[in-house]
């Protein structure tokens, strides 16, 4: 067994610390992580599989 963080532990850090706007857990992630991560960031969190694309952006400096 790896030693990866729980769910909780990643939500908990996610939801507080980070905050995502986008959060696309693979299935790597696990089932259980998955699950802790769409009920504690439902904003956030989208489904992810193969093939799918997403275009990110981030204020360019001197953007209010």
């Amino acid at each position: 067994m790896g030693k990866g963080l729980a769910g909780e532990q990643v939500a908990d850090a996610a939801g507080s610390f980070l905050a995502p706007e986008l959060i696309a857990p693979g299935h790597c992630t696990g089932w259980r992580a998955q699950h802790t991560l769409a009920a504690a960031l439902p904003d956030a969190r989208v489904q992810t599989s193969v093939g799918t694309t997403y275009t990110l952006s981030a204020p360019q400096a001197g953007d209010a």
